[in-house]
């Protein structure tokens, strides 16, 4: 699909900073107390979600909003993703609901919650790995 993740290890400013402090921001707005119901909750989520994209500017985007600099992407995105022809030299299997697969029947490897119930392609590149 073009898309590619981003790696970076949790609560690591150093790797990620403008991800880490859009979190400590959404923390201190709706967390730090949380709200008494999850309807109020909501509401506080939504107000933030609100200031930090359409009103707030931020000085990494040139004392822009968010909602200014973003450009929605024209790429379709299928309701379904295609079924992939791995190669003949890997071992498909398919993610668990624990969101891992069994690797030589007895190391349990954890992947993703993005890949539940879908087929991945395994290759043994030896030593280990």
């Amino acid at each position: 699909m073009g898309i590619d993740p981003v790696y970076s290890d949790p609560a690591r400013p150093n790797q990620n900073g403008r991800h880490e402090r859009m979190h400590r921001d959404l923390k201190a707005a709706c967390a730090k107390p949380s709200s008494f119901d999850l309807k109020a909750q909501q509401h506080s989520l939504n107000s933030f979600v609100k200031e930090y994209n359409h009103i707030r500017t931020h000085e990494s985007l040139e004392v822009r909003t968010p909602a200014d600099c973003h450009d929605f992407s024209n790429r379709p995105y299928p309701e379904k993703i295609p079924k992939y022809d791995y190669l003949s030299t890997m071992k498909v299997m398919k993610v668990c609901q624990n969101e891992a697969i069994r690797w030589k029947s007895y190391y349990w490897v954890y992947l993703t919650a993005a890949l539940k119930g879908k087929y991945i392609g395994a290759e043994d590149q030896g030593n280990g790995i």
